[in-house]
């Protein structure tokens, strides 16, 4: 399972995207190497989509209990503010983005492993289709200040 994030850098996200990133690539070699045993791969890219791992108790639970490791000079030096404004950005960018068709995943996955020219791709929900996809194939310079404008506009 890939991920929109496997196209897409994004702040806060560094080990996700890293993951995903790898996937990416991997599920790349992967195809070109099992293709001459008649074994295709194909790529799930789906965006957000509103799951436990995005839930907003989810996630406030696991800052908290992050933030409650760290050391007192950890915790002195980001300040509250910081662990506040990140619950905020992380909870307005789910609900800006994330869909709840659960259904567009499984319909992606079906497809892939049961139809007859299945898709090397599939790029599921509107803010992969729509926003990720496309910011990826701009510049690097570009991105994060596409992707800021955007989702500024939305929330003003």
């Amino acid at each position: 399972m890939g991920s929109s994030a496997g196209r897409m850098h994004g702040q806060f996200l560094g080990p996700y995207c890293a993951s995903k990133f790898a996937v990416e690539a991997f599920s790349d070699c992967l195809r070109l190497e099992m293709r001459q045993f008649g074994v295709s791969v194909h790529i799930l890219e789906p965006g957000a989509f509103k799951t436990e791992l995005l839930s907003e108790e989810s996630l406030n639970r696991r800052v908290d209990n992050i933030w409650s490791s760290l050391s007192e000079d950890a915790r002195l030096e980001y300040g509250e503010e910081y662990k506040e404004n990140f619950k905020l950005a992380w909870n307005s960018g789910v609900n800006f983005a994330a869909s709840s068709n659960l259904n567009w995943v499984a319909e992606h996955y079906e497809h892939a492993l049961f139809a007859r020219w299945p898709r090397l791709r599939y790029y599921t929900g509107w803010d992969c289709m729509f926003l990720f996809v496309p910011l990826s194939m701009m510049p690097s310079s570009l991105q994060p200040r596409m992707f800021m404008t955007t989702h500024a506009a939305v929330h003003d």
